[in-house]
């Protein structure tokens, strides 16, 4: 470990916020004045005086913990101590900073409490974790949401966070609205050493304004370059799994730990072998497909619905696709609808657990043809023509024959 990090992460979280102040290249860090509790008992009035002359201008500020136990080497108190946007009101902050030293287990000399200017206009927040959290591994993992409000990811707050992983050393694309983030990471990173960090960010008019900067507590890898062995087999097995398979419509596949049989749920995403190879056995192999066969869709039975990337179960999205077009529609048609399906995937994921109703159309409703002109709107006419006719057929077969299939499939 860099003999760098030690004293500078020994700091509060104002402490280390202010040593960044003067070291990074751009204007990173929103202004702030931090207090200990002394100095506010003893001379309260004046450090409202002084912020207001520091943020007379601002709607609103955010008062945060700042204590001595909050974020250490080898502990972290995320989020156990208050922290609040308030009106910049004197009697407002007067409350509040009170409030956030009242909710401090212990009282301690250095323990303080700092107001900072509140970004109201950013077009995405979150937090980065310099190595993936739970492994060590050299990815930057970014958890955030875009327009929202700064606390979103770290209080817990219902919104759409999102999760972007980027490979150490790999410059890849980056979405558009986390801005300069990893120019402002890598410079923290070259100020803090090699301890892996724990940077909560948001962004303004593209410019990544900082936080917070805090040790993340995550196992300590000796060298990375195991993981890039085990990354390339990886890629290899996922690029057998998406291939052009000629038992399967579509030109390249998808995979997913959510859809259609849900493994991540129903065994978990890292289970033990005899867990994957029942539910393998019993579900996924064959009998999935077979049932829907009988039914009246597409026979895929030949082909697994589960894929296991190094002990993690994952669905076949395009099979499980496949499984859901009436057999009666000819298979030019069935691709174009699956790669149109496939496409409409990509662009909303949040479907990604929901694929049987978002995504695939499955059965005739009053909105099937509604539905498909949203997802395949390059379908002609004809196309989708056949494709509700298809799905017409099939829907009054398994009303009519509703009381035959189900208790031969309960039987079974």
């Amino acid at each position: 470990m860099s003999s760098v990090c030690e004293p500078v992460m020994a700091q509060t979280k104002a402490g280390m916020l202010k040593y960044l102040m003067g070291k990074l290249k751009k204007d990173r860090i929103p202004d702030l004045l931090a207090v200990t509790y002394d100095e506010w008992k003893s001379g309260k009035d004046l450090i409202l005086q002084e912020v207001s002359s520091i943020f007379g201008r601002e709607t609103n500020v955010i008062v945060r913990s700042s204590a001595v136990d909050e974020d250490t080497k080898g502990f972290s108190k995320a989020g156990a101590y208050l922290s609040e946007v308030v009106a910049n009101d004197p009697v407002r902050i007067s409350f509040t900073v009170d409030a956030v030293f009242s909710s401090y287990e212990e009282i301690n000399p250095g323990n303080e409490v700092f107001i900072q200017r509140f970004i109201a206009d950013s077009t995405a927040a979150g937090v980065v974790f310099t190595r993936a959290p739970k492994t060590g591994a050299a990815y930057y993992v970014t958890e955030f949401e875009e327009g929202g409000g700064t606390d979103t990811v770290t209080s817990g707050k219902n919104g759409r966070v999102m999760t972007f992983i980027l490979k150490k050393g790999f410059s890849g694309a980056i979405p558009d609205s986390l801005g300069d983030l990893f120019e402002a990471i890598k410079e923290i990173e070259a100020l803090t050493g090699d301890m892996p960090l724990d940077i909560e960010f948001a962004v303004s008019h593209g410019t990544a304004k900082i936080l917070q900067v805090r040790a993340l507590l995550c196992p300590v890898k000796s060298s990375d370059t195991p993981t890039e062995a085990y990354l390339h087999s990886t890629a290899d097995l996922i690029e057998s799994a998406i291939a052009p398979s000629p038992y399967v419509l579509g030109k390249k596949g998808m995979l997913g730990n959510m859809p259609d049989w849900n493994p991540a749920e129903i065994i978990g995403t890292h289970p033990r072998s005899l867990s994957s190879s029942l539910y393998r056995y019993l579900i996924t192999n064959a009998v999935w497909a077979k049932t829907r066969k009988k039914f009246g869709y597409r026979d895929v039975s030949n082909s697994p619905l589960l894929v296991m990337l190094k002990g993690m179960p994952y669905v076949d999205v395009r099979l499980s696709l496949n499984s859901l077009i009436p057999s009666a529609v000819p298979d030019g048609i069935a691709e174009k609808f699956i790669e149109s399906q496939l496409l409409y995937l990509s662009k909303n994921p949040q479907y990604h657990d929901k694929i049987e109703f978002n995504v695939a159309v499955s059965c005739w409703t009053p909105l099937a043809e509604k539905r498909i002109n949203e997802i395949a709107a390059d379908l002609s006419p004809n196309e989708k023509k056949k494709i509700l006719s298809s799905l017409n057929l099939l829907t009054k077969k398994i009303l009519e024959s509703n009381k035959k299939i189900l208790p031969e499939s309960i039987k079974k």
